[in-house]
Parts: structure tokens; C-alpha cells; sequence
């Protein structure tokens, strides 16, 4: 069911304008290559936290 606002008729689920062609979305961000080897480094970080770990609970 079609909403009528300032005499257009909008669809309420997807807010489009009846009768007009959809509107593009923007693609969001892809991640940035600039950040990817913080991430690396990141996740290698943590797993040696993890290893470290699990040598200490091995030992025990």
C-alpha cells in the first residue's frame, strides 16, 4: 500500500517514490588497503596471545 507525502506516493517498506526508477545505493566502503596491514598485524598479535596461552595451559 502506497503512502501518499506532499502528494507523492511513496511505498512505506522502501520509501520509493511510486512510478519514478529506483534509486541507486551507494556500495559501502570496501576496507581500506592502507589499514589491511595493521589488521595483519593485529590478528598475529593475538594469536600469539592464544599460543602463548595454550602453551601455559599444556604445561600445567
Amino acid at each position: 500500500m502506497a503512502v501518499v507525502i506532499d502528494e507523492v506516493e511513496v511505498q512505506p517498506t522502501t520509501g520509493q517514490r511510486v512510478g519514478e526508477p529506483p534509486q541507486r545505493q551507494e556500495a559501502p566502503p570496501s576496507p581500506s588497503v592502507e589499514t589491511a596491514p595493521a589488521a595483519v598485524a593485529n590478528t598475529r598479535h593475538t594469536l600469539h596471545h592464544i599460543e602463548r596461552r595454550a602453551a601455559r595451559l599444556r604445561a600445567h
